[in-house]
């Protein structure tokens, strides 16, 4: 019987960058339980570009999937492979940010002995740039990868909703993953921008 990988994107998604307009925030009390994501919202859309279909997300209030508000969003797979949700999140309305300082941050859920995966997208061609790819092991391990060389490390609790940030000087390239508020570890980065992000839970691995 295959295991299913699960993650649960709560209820406050923020995003901030200086010098250029970028996607402030999103809690998802203002969608409706139930249905899809993406034609609900006029900025999330799915890798396909299309939303409402099997790559989309859907909006939920159950088995207390929720940090602090009523909604969040809900990623699972049984395919070793991965999919087929793949949801995408623009962060800039134009050019790929790659001046100033960026913050991205987020809390997610992961269940006990699951998996969690996401990228940021270079380009709003998507698959042409990974700027990184972040993996939540069924270990509890946080790993920040570029290109499949581990940058960063952390850990992550299993079961409970805990806050994970990314903040990025582009100007310095010095980038910083903290869970919980606390530091895992900087490195530079070798694409040194942003444009959005890619959730898609990568596996069936328990």
């Amino acid at each position: 019987m295959k295991k299913i990988a699960t993650l649960t994107l709560g209820c406050l998604l923020a995003v901030s960058a200086t010098m250029a307009q970028t996607f402030p925030s999103d809690g998802f009390e203002t969608y409706t339980a139930g249905l899809n994501l993406g034609p609900q919202s006029p900025i999330w859309r799915t890798w396909s570009g299309a939303g409402g279909g099997a790559d989309d997300a859907l909006v939920v209030t159950t088995d207390n999937h929720t940090m602090g508000g009523a909604n969040s969003i809900y990623f699972s797979s049984t395919a070793s492979t991965g999919g087929p949700q793949d949801v995408i999140l623009p962060f800039s309305t134009g050019a790929p940010l790659s001046t100033g300082q960026f913050d991205f941050k987020t809390w997610f859920k992961v269940p006990t002995s699951k998996t969690a995966y996401f990228n940021f997208q270079g380009t709003s061609t998507m698959g042409g740039m990974y700027t990184l790819d972040c993996f939540m092991t069924n270990t509890g391990a946080v790993q920040i990868q570029n290109s499949g060389t581990i940058v960063a490390t952390g850990t992550h609790p299993f079961g409970v909703w805990f806050e994970l940030e990314i903040k990025a000087n582009f100007n310095s390239n010095s980038w910083e993953l903290l869970i919980d508020g606390i530091s895992q570890g900087t490195w530079s980065n070798a694409n040194n921008q942003v444009w959005g992000i890619d959730y898609y839970p990568a596996d069936a691995a328990a």
